[in-house]
């Protein structure tokens, strides 16, 4: 684990009893796959995906500048609790975003998810605080989200800190881009 990751996690060691938040392992795979189909196949997502695609989802933030990958699991069973993941805002995959950010300033937050039978615990805002420190100890001044008008994360970004951009997904024209600046 390197040093920022260590000190980010001491921040946070006491932040829900019996949860433990660690970085993504090669063991995890399985589990962050079935939670990852289970919770976005619930409304408002409605979506069906498989193992294969979840998997290059998964591959494809592993393989960019930066990524970051936690995940929150129950200390005493090791059931997953949650996890997300981010990794370095590459503008050519989100040209909507230029002008609002520059290269190399900002994380995009892909994914967020967590168990439905746990929600409501601060797992999801701890994975995404945590985030957050890493992304600015790094050195990035914004992090960058995306979520639907009807799901529970469009409030809770507001809580977050986050601002609304009014920048929607033309392709989902219900998902609207958010960014919190880090800095």
């Amino acid at each position: 684990m390197n040093v920022i990751r260590k000190i980010v996690y001491d921040l946070y060691i006491n932040w829900l009893e019996g949860i433990v938040l660690r970085d993504f392992r090669e063991e995890d795979m399985d589990k962050v796959i079935a939670l990852y189909q289970d919770v976005f196949s619930e409304p408002p997502w409605n979506e069906k995906w498989s193992y294969e695609d979840v998997l290059k989802s998964i591959e494809y933030c592993l393989n960019q500048k930066n990524p970051i990958f936690l995940v929150a699991e129950l200390e005493y069973t090791n059931d997953l609790a949650g996890f997300m993941w981010a990794y370095e805002l590459n503008l050519d995959k989100f040209p909507l975003l230029n002008g609002l950010v520059k290269p190399d300033e900002a994380i995009y937050g892909n994914e967020l998810a967590v168990d439905r039978n746990l929600r409501g615990n601060g797992i999801g805002s701890n994975l995404e605080g945590v985030s957050c420190e890493i992304a600015n100890r790094l050195g990035y001044k914004y992090f960058v989200g995306k979520t639907d008008m009807e799901s529970k994360m469009f409030p809770l970004f507001g809580k977050l800190g986050y601002a609304n951009t009014g920048i929607a997904n033309p392709a989902y024209p219900t998902r609207f881009y958010f960014i919190k600046n880090l800095k």
